[in-house]
């Protein structure tokens, strides 16, 4: 036999014992260690120096951007709805084809005979019913498209828009809920929408005890100002349309302004920036949202 045999043979016929070691049972002080690790400590993080938010605005700057921004009211739903449909009624049997919809065969697009030009898909419901004497009138459009007028205005959706109206049984007043979700733009509205209205919010019209009262929650963008509301209520005869709730506005650094009105029926809040910096305290004039939607009570 050669001696690099006999080596081998050795080191074969040579039992290794391996012993699990316990962590607990050995070390009953210490941790049991976690998954991924290894027991031999890394360089630390390094310390970082976040910067801090400094508010843009002063409280009255807040508020003066609140009101220019809403000078000409919210995005309306029920303007988005009609736009939709009048812009449809230029179309014709093969192009789009439906006076209320265009369908999956237009995806990338058609000519009317009339010079616009549709592309897209969308769908038009609408329902009007009478059960146990409360009335519901319900439409809704929802879609992906891109029409384009004659003179090369762009109407431009991804979203929907809804209108719900309810009558309760006895004559008792009405209720109009209008939503808005997604993107809408039409180069030939004169503000919200020329420049496109992004976002999901909800209006709620209804005659409260109080006269007129108008409910807005959700959050939206346009004109390059961003809000978002939470049980933002404007009533019109006990408070003047002063409003109640919350009001958030982002200043042109990214963070937020909060402004809380509670329950006091004032025009006049509270304005803190990024959660934690109190600014003073301002008055604005909301008004103009809920004069916007004049007629939008009319029949309720």
């Amino acid at each position: 036999m050669t001696p690099l045999v006999a080596m081998f043979l050795a080191c074969v016929a040579t039992p290794v014992s391996v012993v699990a070691r316990d962590p607990v049972v050995d070390d009953p002080g210490g941790p049991a260690p976690t998954a991924g690790d290894t027991g031999i400590a890394g360089p630390g993080l390094p310390h970082v120096d976040a910067p801090t938010n400094t508010a843009a605005w002063t409280a009255v700057e807040v508020g003066a951007a609140l009101e220019s921004a809403l000078s000409a009211g919210l995005p309306d739903p029920r303007y988005e709805h009609d736009q939709y449909l009048s812009l449809l009624s230029h179309g014709g049997p093969e192009c789009p084809g439906h006076a209320t919809y265009i369908d999956d065969r237009f995806v990338y697009g058609c000519n009317a005979v009339s010079g616009y030009y549709y592309s897209g898909v969308s769908n038009y419901l609408s329902s009007d019913e009478t059960i146990d004497g409360a009335r519901t009138v319900e439409v809704e459009v929802n879609g992906d498209f891109l029409f384009r007028d004659p003179l090369d205005h762009v109407f431009e959706v991804g979203g929907h828009t809804r209108i719900h109206t309810t009558w309760p049984a006895g004559g008792a007043s009405g209720e109009r809920w209008l939503e808005h979700s997604g993107t809408w733009l039409w180069e030939r509205h004169e503000s919200w929408l020329q420049g496109g209205a992004s976002g999901r919010f909800s209006m709620t019209l209804r005659h409260g005890g109080d006269g007129r009262e108008l409910v807005v929650e959700g959050a939206v963008g346009f004109g390059g100002v961003w809000m978002a509301f939470e049980d933002m209520v404007l009533t019109e005869d006990s408070c003047g349309w002063a409003p109640t709730g919350v009001v958030e506005l982002r200043d042109p650094g990214g963070a937020w302004h909060r402004l809380d009105f509670g329950d006091r029926c004032t025009p006049c809040a509270a304005v803190v920036f990024d959660g934690e910096t109190e600014l003073g305290e301002v008055c604005v004039d909301l008004s103009a949202v809920p004069h916007a939607l004049s007629g939008g009570w009319e029949d309720l």
